[in-house]
């Protein structure tokens, strides 16, 4: 089975009438042919400044608290931070 894949919205621009995507080279843009990433390739991106993800209890040691939380959806029971400016969008099956 294939990791889920998301598109990354801007969350900077909730009011305006066009969404900024993250593209295929790291840059918020308008453009409707936005790329969709998987949560390991969103790791790879800008040092995890949009998602990062620990093993569970990690965070406890190095002290680091605030916009973690628990991963349940796949039963990793990781540590998962998103990036609140962002939101993942869930790309629908078959596209």
């Amino acid at each position: 089975m294939s990791e889920k894949k998301y598109y990354v919205k801007s969350l900077l621009k909730q009011n305006s009438p066009s969404s900024l995507w993250l593209d295929s080279v790291g840059t918020f843009d308008y453009s409707s042919l936005r790329k969709a990433y998987t949560k390991s390739e969103l790791e790879n991106i800008e040092n995890g400044d949009y998602y990062k993800r620990a093993p569970f209890g990690e965070i406890f040691e190095t002290g680091i608290r605030t916009g973690w939380y628990h991963v349940t959806d796949d039963g990793s029971f990781d540590d998962e931070w998103i990036n609140p400016l962002i939101e993942l969008v869930p790309v629908e099956e078959g596209k």
